[in-house]
């Protein structure tokens, strides 16, 4: 049901740390939900997000849920889709190297 499947993405709700956790955290953050100024707490599962409570990340985490990426998923996102696309480019150039050889196969023959 709908219901228990918000109420379990609510239980995978990060606690937030507070800035003094946070190394190279700025201390005068936005909230991401009420815009309050002095956020202390953090998304710790993206480090992106700031709040000034629990509250205000829960309220927040139906809609921030949709773009929270741990910096770890972030980077084998990245490596994958590098791989994917040094595959497509491999997998064109033997295209095109067949091709030629066809080509030139053919003009041998033609010969």
């Amino acid at each position: 049901p709908a219901g228990n499947s918000f109420l379990h993405s609510m239980s995978a709700l990060s606690e937030p740390k507070p800035v003094d956790d946070a190394p190279g955290a700025e201390p005068d953050e936005t909230c991401g939900n009420c815009s309050q100024r002095g956020a202390k707490l953090r998304c710790t599962r993206c480090k992106a997000r700031w709040y000034c409570s629990r509250d205000c990340q829960k309220s927040d985490w139906p809609f921030h849920r949709r773009t929270c990426v741990s910096p770890a998923a972030k980077a084998r996102a990245a490596a994958e889709e590098k791989e994917s696309k040094e595959r497509e480019a491999a997998r064109k150039k033997a295209k095109k190297d067949a091709k030629r050889a066809a080509k030139a196969a053919a003009a041998g023959a033609d010969a």
